[in-house]
């Protein structure tokens, strides 16, 4: 295994500060390479260290300033700064770049779905839609933008397997108290609203679900 696969093993893996170690030191070898500098960068907000991943994100650009992985980088950095517009202007430029559309677009829909732009993450699955319903990951993030947006014929299709995965992960079962709630049930809107105002990891889901609900969509 090269460094730069035991980097990518351990990111993939969560242990980030090992991770971004060995990212440093092929980085501190090859300041060009590319597969650092996104690695640096995405361990970086990964440990919420904006101004890094931020500073590592921008020298991947100037690296390769057709880097789709940079802009979309750059746009969730820019989203915790709630500097909204010019995240969304990354996200479209990440977006025009993958061409044709590949995984990186999960990605992207995941980034604006959590800042509660469901609508765009919606469209930005759906050249996916054929090819990577098997994905769990794709299914997470449209059946989240499907929910939000009350496109219910799209989230029954992934109702069966919503309240199998729910048993695992809350998250599913948060999109099906969504449905539910949309769908009148009080006590499924009362979860939501409780679990918005927790501290929960899902809260800022749960927040986004319950605005789609209460408020209109973005």
């Amino acid at each position: 295994m090269t460094p730069l696969e035991l980097a990518q093993h351990l990111e993939n893996t969560g242990n980030f500060v090992e991770s971004l170690k060995i990212y440093r030191e092929i980085y501190v070898q090859n300041p060009g390479d590319e597969d650092a500098l996104l690695g640096i960068a995405n361990c970086a907000l990964a440990m919420d260290v904006l101004p890094t991943a931020l500073e590592f994100y921008v020298k991947l650009l100037i690296c390769n300033h057709d880097n789709p992985w940079g802009y979309l980088g750059r746009a969730m950095v820019l989203f915790r700064y709630d500097q909204d517009e010019r995240a969304l202007s990354d996200v479209a430029s990440a977006i025009a770049l993958d061409n044709p559309a590949s995984a990186l677009r999960i990605d992207v829909a995941a980034a604006l779905n959590e800042s509660g732009y469901v609508r765009q993450a919606f469209e930005a699955l759906r050249p996916l839609r054929g090819t990577h319903m098997e994905d769990g990951d794709f299914r997470a993030e449209w059946g989240f933008s499907a929910v939000a947006l009350g496109r219910e014929s799209e989230f029954s299709s992934l109702k069966d397997a919503f309240t199998r995965d729910a048993q695992d992960d809350p998250f599913y079962g948060m999109c099906l108290d969504a449905a539910a709630a949309r769908g009148g049930d009080l006590s499924a809107f009362e979860r939501l609203e409780g679990l918005s105002a927790s501290d929960d990891e899902l809260a800022c889901r749960a927040s986004v679900l319950l605005d789609a609900l209460v408020d209109g969509k973005k």
